[in-house]
């Protein structure tokens, strides 16, 4: 009879440590999950802030990129001799805001008219530029600009265009805003100054 209540006594003891050992797993797997998810949302600012970086030094680059392809650096002659020296062309870069597109391309330079070949839109080697694709065009400035702009330079010095989606020529600074789609308080903005050329990244954080 003692031998049989010890035998009980034991096993109550061991099912109620059974019991707290599972309790203990359910708790430790709600921290886990609360834990996670505080560590996820405050990982996740970090990761968008670098992915619009990335893609608004990427714009900036492949500029400054066309910019020094359009720009001989040498030839300071006529506009026909640069010609006959192979500078031909001019390159660009188009903002599409509605399409969230941007484009590079290659145009006919007329000489006589010293200017880009723009009235057909007629553009070689058209190519999409590789940024992250939730990194979306939010806005371009001035207002009258609308949904489109594109930047020409042109050879042989590397003059900087910009001409608006009816044709015009802007003569103020262009700003294109940059932001991830998923973090939309982060924001990059890409100034270009068609008068001076200069092109410059700044940071806009909003509330």
């Amino acid at each position: 009879m003692i031998l049989n209540s010890t035998f009980l006594s034991f096993r109550s003891r061991k099912s109620k440590h059974q019991a707290f050992t599972l309790l203990e797993m359910i708790v430790v797997i709600v921290v886990i999950g609360v834990l996670t998810t505080v560590f996820l949302s405050g990982y996740r600012g970090p990761i968008e802030h670098t992915k619009t970086d990335v893609s608004a030094q990427e714009v900036k680059s492949v500029l400054e990129s066309l910019k020094n392809k359009a720009n001989s650096g040498v030839f300071v002659e006529s506009a026909d001799q640069a010609i006959n020296k192979n500078i031909s062309q001019c390159y660009g870069l188009s903002f599409d805001k509605q399409k969230n597109l941007i484009q590079f391309f290659s145009s006919r330079y007329d000489a006589e008219e010293e200017n880009c070949v723009t009235a057909t839109e007629k553009r070689e080697n058209v190519s999409n530029l590789d940024i992250y694709k939730d990194v979306q065009i939010a806005q371009l400035k001035p207002e009258n600009i609308l949904n489109s702009v594109t930047v020409y330079f042109l050879p042989p010095q590397g003059l900087m265009r910009i001409y608006t989606a009816d044709g015009e020529i802007l003569t103020e600074e262009l700003q294109i805003t940059l932001r991830h789609q998923a973090y939309t308080q982060y924001q990059k903005i890409l100034a270009i100054d068609p008068l001076t050329g200069k092109i410059e990244i700044l940071t806009n954080k909003t509330e």
